[in-house]
């Protein structure tokens, strides 16, 4: 049976594995290219610098012919003639034909060089530009594969996750949830990113048009009223307005949406303050703290939707085999057109999150640990809220292999228990040690 692959780009696997080759020929050429101008650059700074000093010493040749004893010696004999003026109009000539040659030879060297290199050595400031471009194309072309390779990844993380074996349905849909989100932040993101350098190209224009203004010395007041401005104005203003429509369809897909809500300014959620659960530290309250996070995501989509989806599948999530919790992605590994604003955010949310932990709560978040069934070690930074989050839940909400055999056995001592007490009250204890077990998606044995 084949399965389908989904992608936040809409492209198969297969299709991005194939364009890697092509991406990796472009990121050498562009390689050459740059080290090519680099080292251009480098000639046209020692060439520039150094030509112009050996004609300097030329330049007043009668400084040189004073050392000369033997060129001095030949004036002085020639001096004995009929006519002294015809040595001086001869010791003349002698110093134009020395500042001709070395001129020409000067010229003649930039010639031979810019023939066979194509440099102009004289002109270092154009080499260096193009040195200088060269590597802004390498770190774009390298950019652009490091983003595709991060793109692979996450496609088949997620296409394993797909196929997985014995992977329970609530999973299967918490993840299925996660792609549809990151499918739709990364297409508000990137109309986000355009309006983005929209608005600073404008602003820049202002800026120039400003300078100039200035320059020619006209009054400012006439600046504001000058058809060039007042156009750029009306840019800005069809920009912001864009923008605002990409916000605020952000807010209405994580908020309204989550809540089940008309897709109306007017339906306004009410948001929860970030709070960390009671007795967290003390174990036990892992669950609650799921719970509170999923209450804080609920109402901030206007500034924590790049985090969110993330956020949301920490929590929920849950490798019963490997024993931990989903692990959100790095920085590096977060496509191009999202990674502004999910750095962003993710610095205040861990702001927010440091801010309610005691210094020995906060120490332990910020240290080096071991997680898992395959002690997968991790050190999360003080910016990544994310990292933090899931650290925190990794150290108070059990997931180990032998708290799922102590929860498996308290499960199945509920039925004797009945027998004696309260019903009710037992009851209550079997749901929620239940919820429990399903938190952490445990497989108990029945028979």
């Amino acid at each position: 049976m084949s399965h389908p692959v989904h992608s936040h780009s809409n492209a198969p696997l297969v299709d991005l594995c194939a364009e890697v080759p092509t991406l990796l020929t472009s990121v050498r050429n562009a390689w050459a290219t740059w080290q090519e101008a680099a080292s251009n650059a480098h000639l046209a700074a020692v060439m520039g610098y150094t030509l112009p000093r050996l004609g300097v010493d030329h330049s007043n040749p009668e400084l040189t012919l004073d050392s000369d004893p033997d060129y001095q010696k030949a004036k002085k004999n020639a001096t004995t003639q009929d006519n002294p003026r015809d040595v001086h109009a001869l010791h003349l000539s002698v110093c134009d034909h020395i500042r001709w040659l070395t001129k020409e030879s000067g010229s003649g060297l930039v010639r031979d060089i810019k023939a066979v290199t194509g440099i102009d050595v004289l002109d270092e400031a154009a080499a260096e530009a193009a040195a200088q471009a060269a590597e802004a194309e390498f770190e774009r072309v390298e950019g652009f594969l490091k983003a595709k390779i991060a793109e692979i990844e996450r496609e088949s993380k997620s296409l394993y996750d797909q196929i997985r074996p014995g992977m329970s349905i609530k999973r299967k849909e918490v993840i299925a949830t996660y792609d549809k989100q990151q499918s739709f932040i990364l297409e508000c993101a990137t109309d986000l990113a355009f309006t983005d350098q929209a608005e600073k190209d404008v602003t820049k224009r202002i800026q120039e048009l400003k300078s100039g203004w200035v320059a020619r010395g006209k009054e400012a007041r006439e600046f504001f009223q000058s058809k060039r401005y007042t156009k750029l104005l009306s840019e800005r203003k069809n920009i912001k307005g864009e923008r605002v429509h990409s916000e605020l369809s952000l807010q209405s897909y994580f908020d309204h949406h989550a809540h089940g809500a008309s897709r109306t300014e007017s339906a306004k959620a009410d948001k929860k303050a970030l709070r960390l659960a009671d007795k967290l530290t003390e174990g036990g309250s892992g669950f609650k703290q799921i719970q509170l996070i999923d209450m804080y995501c609920l109402s901030r989509g206007n500034e924590a939707w790049a985090i969110i989806p993330d956020l949301i599948r920490i929590g929920h999530d849950v490798d019963p085999i490997e024993c931990i919790h989903y692990k959100p992605p790095t920085l590096d590994n977060t496509p191009p057109q999202i990674k502004p604003y999910r750095d962003e955010q993710n610095r205040a949310f861990a702001k927010q999150l440091l801010n309610l932990c005691d210094p020995g709560l906060r120490a332990k978040l910020l240290a080096r640990h071991q997680f898992g069934v395959n002690k997968v070690e991790s050190k999360v930074s003080e910016s990544d809220g994310c990292g933090l989050y899931w650290t925190l839940l990794q150290l108070y909400h059990p997931l180990s292999r032998q708290h799922r055999r102590t929860l498996e056995r308290e499960l199945y001592a509920f039925p004797s228990k009945f027998a004696t007490g309260d019903p009710n009250a037992t009851l209550t204890k079997m749901l929620r040690k239940h919820q429990e077990a399903l938190d952490v998606a445990l497989e108990a044995k029945v028979g």
